[in-house]
């Protein structure tokens, strides 16, 4: 049996690993993990709507993509590495977004969701290769950049008023709505398509475009926007 060699262990499937040195359980790619339910994929992004329910546990599973994590319903949720002691961490709060780097170096791990309350996190992989493209022209003075690296950036806009907010993007990208609401958008030359828009629903982009986005509803409606880079 190989040990200490996480990597590996996920690279073939016919592997497995002894978690508390009585069992062998696998590790399975992160779209073979039950609760991680993919609900979009494009060229450049897959994105994976995860659920827990309370009390619910995960297979060991290997994260391998470069991540955005946006966390719908946040709760206590430890996480558990082969053969290492399962070390207690923060409870991940509603709203938090974060960025993970697997590419260079993957990850396999369990979750168990110990809150009496769902945890919904969505995991947004980036697919494409690394290029030279480092900086983004800004979005509009009404986007907060919550992150930005050299393979993605992540905006916050809270959409208000039923004056369009037009936007350029350059490249590939992901609309991510994080409340309820009712949305249009318009890009440019085409049809606008307007929505009714809940936590989680999304619309993606391969290609540069100008989009307007328009609050259609009596609610604002807060979004998340990707950039690959």
């Amino acid at each position: 049996m190989i040990k200490n060699c996480v990597v590996c262990l996920g690279l073939f499937s016919g592997l497995s690993f002894a978690s508390d040195h009585s069992r062998y359980e696998p590790v399975v790619p992160i779209e073979g993990e039950p609760s991680h339910r993919l609900v979009l994929e494009s060229k450049s992004i897959r994105m994976f709507d995860v659920i827990f329910p309370p009390g619910k546990q995960s297979l060991w599973h290997m994260h391998s993509k470069d991540s955005v994590l946006i966390c719908l319903e946040g709760a206590d949720v430890p996480s558990e590495e082969p053969e290492k002691e399962l070390v207690k961490r923060p409870p991940i709060p509603s709203g938090l977004i974060y960025y993970r780097g697997y590419a260079e170096k993957p990850f396999v791990h369990r979750i168990t969701n110990a809150s009496p309350t769902r945890f919904r996190i969505l995991d947004i992989e980036v697919l494409t290769e690394k290029n030279s493209v480092n900086h983004l022209p800004a979005l509009g003075n009404s986007f907060s950049t919550v992150i930005e690296n050299d393979r993605v950036r992540v905006s916050k806009i809270n959409i208000t008023t039923k004056n369009p907010e037009v936007v350029k993007f350059q490249g590939p990208y992901l609309i991510v709505a994080l409340s309820v609401g009712k949305l249009k958008l318009t890009p440019e030359g085409r049809p606008a398509a307007a929505f009714e828009a809940e936590p989680g629903l999304s619309r993606v982009g391969e290609a540069a475009d100008h989009l307007a986005i328009e609050n259609a509803g009596d609610t604002g409606v807060e979004l998340a926007i990707v950039e690959v880079k």
